[in-house]
């Protein structure tokens, strides 16, 4: 998660609610909703935006699909904007 303002702490519940895991931007490189959403202790992990895809891929890669992605993959493309 990142972003800014604090609306991001009530839909973080919600996803924690369904089963969800919640991965937000440290506190070091954002302002507003990551730091709140792991100041209010519902962060799963807490990442810099540079690693973030990695680190994601690295926690899902021996649960699911993901596994087949290479994180060198992951990390090439975390940047790239649909177009």
């Amino acid at each position: 998660m990142t972003g800014m303002g604090s609306d991001g702490v009530n839909g973080t519940r919600s996803i924690q609610e369904k089963g969800g895991q919640v991965y937000v931007q440290d506190e070091e490189s954002s302002v507003g909703t990551p730091g709140q959403v792991a100041a209010a202790g519902l962060a799963d992990a807490t990442y810099p935006i540079a690693s973030m895809a990695g680190e994601i891929v690295r926690r899902v890669a021996g649960r699911n699909s993901l596994s087949a992605v290479s994180l060198a993959e992951a990390e090439s493309n975390q940047f790239r904007r649909s177009s």
